[in-house]
């Protein structure tokens, strides 16, 4: 048996429970829970202002390459 099975068997048998922070179990009315979700809310506001400005560009790149092809046809 390889030490790498051997750390893999061990692991599996010896593991000890995962628990939450006390943040994200505890309380939801208490002010860190809250201050924690208002951290994660302006996270995926920022993720959607990002993604929302690439999709901006993309779209302006493709009007401008249509106004391009046109003008080049004339």
């Amino acid at each position: 048996m390889s030490h790498t099975s051997k750390i893999l068997l061990l692991s599996l048998f010896l593991n000890v429970a995962a628990y939450a922070c006390p943040t994200c179990m505890g309380n939801p009315n208490h002010p860190l829970t809250k201050a924690t979700n208002a951290g994660v809310e302006f996270l995926m506001y920022v993720i959607a202002a990002v993604l929302c400005c690439f999709a901006g560009l993309f779209l302006f790149w493709m009007r401008r390459s249509k106004a391009l092809r046109s003008a080049n046809l004339k």
